[in-house]
């Protein structure tokens, strides 16, 4: 741990103050304990430089690197990012504070500098930035974890990491805190190291997120029975209307034209829902993404045709072209 009580002409040297000194006493016999150690942060200096009462006080900070804090910490986290239930702090915990000081000389100065706090607007500009050591030295399958679907899970293996976040303890997140990636950047990471970047002081560290099993509930015969069984019957009767419409001189007329493009539509993409329930089809990423899209778009195109069947039939009504005299 290091507690510096610096004025401000001190630490105002240099944009940033950098953290842990290896070469310092505490770490003779703490270098050889902690296997070398190579992780390095360091905190912005000007969180205070535009506030009146704190700008030209004298300012602590306290900046320690903790080996196995993330052990004992409790197992909380953001889980609307952090998903998966198999997750395992994955580095050391870097914890840093600052505050300002009042003038010893001035009792008045206490109650004012009492309201200095970090500047949220220049810390999103100079935010804690560390370079934290993984203590699984592996690669994660995703550097970031995407929203859609554009990306193959051929390489999906269980067990594996998945992802990795840079977090920070978030004590307003839920009634007791957790782990939260929101307030910190992931900048680059590899199979050893993680550059992470927080705009708070506080703790903050590398979590790991494993690759789960993905599990399918395939018990449902007598649902998928029903389901084959009304498209069967749906397929056939939409197939002799079409047979109808085409052959039947009394029946072909714009409505009929406009209710076979329709049952085309609609019959073809429960044909291609029907293939897609296949194995091969769903094992493989590229085919199940493109056949989605395929049925997607006979679906639309179905309800587009409903939609311009239905303004044909109220434009005939209104413009006086269908009536109780007039037939199509």
């Amino acid at each position: 741990m290091n507690a510096l009580k610096l004025p401000r002409e001190e630490y105002r040297k240099g944009p940033r103050l950098e953290f842990p000194n290896y070469d310092g006493e505490e770490w003779d016999i703490n270098k050889g304990a902690w296997k070398n150690p190579k992780d390095a942060f360091s905190v912005p200096t000007g969180m205070f430089k535009d506030q009146p009462d704190c700008a030209d006080a004298d300012v602590t900070f306290v900046a320690s690197i903790y080996n196995n804090l993330g052990a004992v910490m409790p197992r909380r986290r953001n889980m609307e990012i952090i998903r998966g239930n198999s997750w395992e702090v994955d580095a050391k915990v870097v914890v840093t504070a600052v505050a300002a000081n009042p003038d010893s000389m001035d009792p008045s100065d206490e109650a004012a500098v009492a309201k200095c706090a970090p500047d949220k607007d220049y810390m999103k500009d100079n935010p804690v930035r560390a370079v934290l050591w993984h203590f699984v030295p592996q690669r994660a399958r995703l550097t970031r974890r995407l929203l859609g679907t554009w990306f193959s899970d051929n390489d999906r293996q269980v067990g594996g990491i998945e992802v990795r976040h840079c977090v920070w303890w978030n004590e307003d997140f839920g009634s007791s805190g957790a782990w939260d990636p929101n307030g910190c950047t992931l900048v680059e990471t590899d199979a050893e190291k993680t550059k992470c970047e927080c705009h708070s002081f506080g703790s903050m560290t590398v979590i790991r997120e494993y690759t789960e099993a993905i599990e399918i509930d395939d018990d449902c015969k007598l649902p998928m029975l029903v389901k084959y069984v009304g498209i069967g019957f749906s397929v056939f009767f939409l197939t002799v209307m079409a047979f109808v419409t085409i052959l039947g001189r009394d029946v072909w007329d714009m409505f009929h034209a406009l209710r076979l493009q329709v049952g085309f539509t609609w019959a073809t993409a429960v044909v291609v829902h029907v293939v897609t329930d296949m194995d091969a089809i769903r094992d493989d990423a590229e085919l199940n993404l493109v056949f989605g899209f395929v049925m997607k778009f006979f679906y639309t195109a179905s309800a587009t045709w409903v939609v311009m069947e239905a303004h044909a039939t109220f434009r005939a009504f209104t413009g006086g072209i269908v009536s109780g005299r007039n037939k199509v």
